[in-house]
């Protein structure tokens, strides 16, 4: 009986210090936590995701929204350019009135055998021509500058195109490799239509200037050839004041 109850002894013993050994391996509390979602990540999951903020950032491709911007400056010069040519046709038309009216001085100077009178009908004639050739110029700039204006445009239009195209492929999800061949295709594609809007725009725009600075040393032999007479009233005898019109203006600024 003794022997027994030595023996259940030793065996609770041996219990109490399995059970304090296992606390003192796991104490209460110190079970293992998530990551928290501010601890940073490594591996995979510390890679930006393709098209999101990280990956492209603001300045990773065109800003579509500058692009039409542009377009829509680049039509307000065209609007401005249309109406030089508006200018520039009423300047022809009015040469040629003056063209046709000191003919018919002329003609009817021939007539009356009137020398002074003929003197000052050729001496309009001059200048008319002089004003034809002035309104010549003004309108075939004016011309030049509409062409250059529209090519502007329309290299606008093909910049908008392509950051649009830019932009959708900089913020969608990276396809399989197999897709990537036909995005880099599209985007030399649209790259070569750019720079060939942009060299027909800037070839037209120098035709403009040109045409131009033609326009512009005309007007001004045809102001230096066109100072007024002094008025001298009726002391010729002939009883008529001075003959033709002075000269008008080139039309409206150069619009350029």
């Amino acid at each position: 009986m003794k022997r027994a109850l030595i023996a259940a002894a030793v065996l609770a013993a041996g219990g109490c210090a399995s059970s304090r050994s296992a606390r003192e391996e796991h104490p209460q509390g110190a079970a293992a936590q998530p990551p928290s979602a501010a601890q940073p990540t490594t591996g995979a999951a510390a890679r930006p995701v393709p098209g999101s903020a990280q990956a492209t950032g603001p300045a990773a491709a065109p800003q579509p929204a500058r692009a039409q911007d542009e377009v829509t400056r680049a039509r307000g010069r065209l609007l401005d350019a249309q109406r030089e040519l508006e200018a520039a046709r009423s300047e022809r038309s009015a040469a040629d009135a003056q063209q046709a009216g000191a003919q018919a001085q002329l003609e009817s100077a021939t007539r009356a055998l009137d020398s002074v009178a003929r003197a000052r009908a050729e001496e309009t004639a001059r200048v008319a021509e002089q004003r034809r050739s002035v309104a010549d110029a003004h309108w075939d700039y004016a011309n030049k500058l509409v062409a250059a204006r529209q090519a502007d445009v329309d290299a606008a239009e093909v910049h908008a195109r392509a950051a649009r195209g830019e932009s959708v492929r900089a913020q969608s999800v990276t396809a399989p490799t197999g897709g990537a061949q036909p995005a880099d295709s599209a985007a030399a594609e649209a790259k070569r239509a750019e720079e060939q809007a942009r060299a027909r725009a800037s070839e037209l725009g120098q035709e403009a200037l040109a045409a131009q600075r033609r326009w512009e040393e005309l007007s001004r032999g045809a102001q230096a050839g066109a100072a007024p007479a002094p008025n001298m009233g009726t002391a010729t005898g002939t009883g008529a004041g001075p003959g033709g019109t002075a000269p008008q203006g080139t039309g409206t600024g150069r619009g350029d």
